[in-house]
Order: structure tokens, then sequence, then C-alpha cells
């Protein structure tokens, strides 16, 4: 989503209230960098885009725990 206004405050209030992934603020939506992720909200969309972001919601962190000594 994009929000165009001088008015700082309400931009962000405004951008509070979205129900959408990304909200850019006197700027169009465009895919930029995997700095931050491109996403959608409810169902919208099939995931995050932006490699690390994907990593990320793909994966979960396990530990595995070896004994060699025996």
């Amino acid at each position: 989503a994009s929000v165009f206004t001088n008015n700082f405050p309400l931009a962000f209030k405004i951008a509070e209230q979205l129900e959408v992934g990304t909200v850019h603020i006197n700027n169009k939506t465009q895919r930029g960098t995997d700095n931050f992720p491109f996403l959608g909200a409810k169902k919208s969309g099939a995931g995050v885009q932006g490699v690390k972001y994907s990593i990320e919601a793909m994966t979960t962190v396990k530990s595995t725990v070896f004994d060699i000594a025996k």
C-alpha cells in the first residue's frame, strides 16, 4: 500500500490501520532489495519474498546433539 501526505503523524496512523504487509509513505510500491520483507496480509499472498525472510518463514530452528564419546 502507499500513503501520500505531508502530514507524517497522519501517515503513520493510517499505516498502522492498514491490514497489509508493506506500507510506503510518499512512494509507490516497488520490489526493492532483500533488505525488507515483501509479503501479503491475510489470504492475499503465498508467503514472503526476499531470500532472508523466505528462509526464516520456511524453516524452524532445531538442535541435534550427538554423544560421540561412547
